[in-house]
C-alpha cells in the first residue's frame, strides 16, 4: 500500500499529461516557463487574452520566481519547464531557440533632467549617476556585458534587476539608466521620460530568444502557445 501511495501521484501525473496530449480541447493543460518578469509584461497579458477566446483548458505558470536563474537550464533539461525566454540561446542537442526579437539598448533620464544634453556627449553621458540594470550575462550590468569600451567608471548608485523599478527611479530622480527602447517607450508618457540613443560609435541591442525541446506534433497545445508568443511578439 505504501509503495502505492507513492507511485500513484506520478501514475495520475503521467496520465492527465497523455489525456491532455490526446484532447488537448477538453483536458486541462498547465503550461510552465522561465522567463524575466520584466519581459512577461511584452507577451504575457496578450497570450492570457488569446487563452481565454481558445478552446484550450490551460494555465501558465513562469516559474522564475521559485527557481535561481542559473539553475533555469537544468530544469528545462530535465523537462520540468516547457520553455524559457532569455537573452541567451540553449545549445544543447535536442533544443530549439526562436529568436523573438533584437531590442536597442537607449539612455533614460526624467524630462526634466537639468543635463539631458548630456546625453548626447559620450564623456559628459559617463559622468552622470547612474542606476545600473542587472543581468545574468558574462558581466553584471547590461552596459557592461554589451560595450566593448570602457564604462566600468561611471558612476552607479543604485542597481536593479527590474527595468521597471530602475524607469520609476529614474523618473523622480536625477539619475539615468540603460535599458531596451521597447521597454522606455512602453512607459514613456506614463513616467514622463526621455529617450536618447546611446552617444556612442557602435549601436547595442540585446537579443531575446524562446527556447524549448523539440516538440512533438502530438502536442497541440504546446505548439499552440509556442506559435502565440512568436505572433505577439
Amino acid at each position: 500500500e505504501s509503495l502505492y501511495q507513492a507511485v500513484n501521484p506520478h501514475v495520475d501525473a503521467i496520465a492527465a499529461e497523455s489525456t491532455a496530449l490526446r484532447n488537448p480541447r477538453q483536458s486541462k493543460r498547465v503550461i510552465t516557463y522561465f522567463g524575466h518578469k520584466d519581459g512577461d509584461i511584452l507577451f504575457y497579458p496578450q497570450l492570457l487574452n488569446a487563452i481565454s477566446h481558445s478552446n484550450f483548458d490551460l494555465s501558465l505558470t513562469n516559474r522564475a520566481n521559485f527557481v535561481a536563474q542559473d539553475e533555469w537550464l537544468d530544469e528545462l533539461r530535465l523537462r520540468k519547464v516547457d520553455f524559457m525566454i532569455s537573452t541567451q540561446p540553449v545549445e544543447l542537442s535536442g533544443f530549439e531557440n526562436t529568436l523573438l526579437f533584437e531590442d536597442e539598448l537607449v539612455a533614460v533620464c526624467s524630462e526634466n533632467h537639468p543635463k539631458r544634453d548630456a546625453m548626447l556627449d559620450e564623456s559628459r553621458f559617463l559622468e552622470l549617476d547612474f542606476i545600473a540594470w542587472n543581468t545574468q550575462r558574462e558581466q553584471p550590468f547590461i552596459l557592461d556585458s554589451l560595450y566593448s569600451g570602457n564604462v566600468e567608471n561611471r558612476n552607479i548608485v543604485y542597481t536593479s534587476d527590474s527595468l521597471l523599478t530602475s524607469l520609476y527611479m529614474v523618473s523622480k530622480s536625477e539619475l539615468v539608466c540603460v535599458v531596451t527602447k521597447r521597454h522606455a517607450e512602453m512607459l514613456r508618457k506614463e513616467l514622463n521620460l526621455s529617450i536618447h540613443s546611446l552617444p556612442f560609435t557602435e549601436q547595442l541591442s540585446i537579443p531575446v530568444y524562446l527556447s524549448y525541446r523539440k516538440v512533438p506534433k502530438s502536442d497541440v497545445v504546446l505548439h499552440w502557445v509556442l506559435n502565440q508568443i512568436k505572433a505577439i511578439i
